[in-house]
């Protein structure tokens, strides 16, 4: 033989089979082939090697010599197959984009809810700021965005899942942290760190603080609502942002402590709207609502509002 071979391996199986029993109908039920197809494919080989491999003899196939000189090619290509590794099963990816304040503990409880319930499954995690998230899921870049800020990209669907009040944060021993509920009043006099103006929050935080007197003094800016509780331990003043998700996953010595103030934030799952949720994302979405449930159970007096009815 010179040259690649051109038989093929289901060729080569059915051959080793039909050399083994001595029978091609038996040959043939070993690897799942009608009786037609096997006397077609045995043929096949035959034309390829240019040789006779069985002779008939009554209803038994007599191997010719051609047929044990390839036998020993057969076998050796059979073992090959035989000793490969295995295919792992192939991953599947699903790329999620959060902004940081979801990224500081909350999706990694939610993930690992994800992970445990969900095989063979990776999740990649972009922590990107509104915006951005906006853009990925717009352009199908990521499966599934999450924010709290409002969303007006007619690319996108929002699906809310969780609303939570506006809190006030503070350390321990700050004089605030004596009461049940703060009110903007008591912000008189205060130092304060504020969220940047890129948040949509900002502005309606500008105006409230404004009929405070005397006017709380502004510390220090941060640009996510974690680094501004950070800060307002480190100064001895007061963050004010959305109880969810930190109120989980606060620092040490940090308490939250709701506003009378009405004013809800909402968070909501982003999609595309000409793409439907996949099967994993589903069940991603499934996973952080109820990490958001079970959040809500430890943080009774801070989380708990009005349920958001699923969509």
């Amino acid at each position: 033989m010179s040259g690649p071979p051109d038989w093929t391996l289901r060729e080569v199986f059915l051959f080793d089979a039909t050399m083994r029993m001595g029978s091609l109908t038996a040959a043939a039920a070993e690897s799942g082939l009608s009786q037609s197809s096997a006397s077609k494919l045995m043929a096949g080989l035959e034309g390829k090697l240019r040789a006779t491999l069985f002779d008939r003899n009554g209803r038994q196939l007599m191997p010719t010599e051609a047929a044990y000189r390839f036998h020993e090619h057969a076998r050796n290509v059979i073992d090959a197959v035989d000793s490969a590794p295995a295919e792992k099963p192939r991953q599947h990816e699903l790329v999620v984009a959060v902004p940081p304040t979801f990224a500081e503990g909350f999706i990694q409880s939610a993930t690992r809810r994800f992970l445990s319930e969900t095989a063979d499954t990776k999740l990649v995690l972009e922590v990107r700021n509104t915006p951005m998230i906006e853009e990925l899921v717009a352009e199908g870049r990521v499966d599934l965005g999450i924010t709290d800020a409002r969303v007006g990209n007619p690319n996108i669907r929002s699906i809310s899942f969780k609303k939570s009040p506006l809190a006030a944060f503070f350390s321990k021993d700050h004089p605030l942290a004596t009461h049940d509920r703060v009110s903007v009043a008591d912000l008189a006099g205060q130092k304060v760190v504020k969220l940047t103006r890129r948040h949509t929050t900002r502005s309606y935080l500008d105006r409230l603080l404004m009929k405070v007197s005397p006017a709380p003094v502004a510390s220090a800016e941060a640009s996510t609502a974690i680094s501004a509780i950070h800060m307002a331990n480190a100064l001895g003043a007061v963050a004010i942002a959305s109880a969810f998700p930190v109120a989980g996953h606060l620092p040490a010595r940090t308490v939250a402590r709701p506003f009378t103030e009405s004013l809800e934030f909402v968070s909501q799952f982003l999609l595309p709207t000409w793409q439907s949720p996949s099967t994993l994302a589903k069940s991603l979405m499934g996973a952080i609502r109820r990490t958001a449930e079970n959040m809500e159970s430890l943080h009774p007096s801070l989380l708990k509002t009005k349920a958001v009815e699923r969509q």
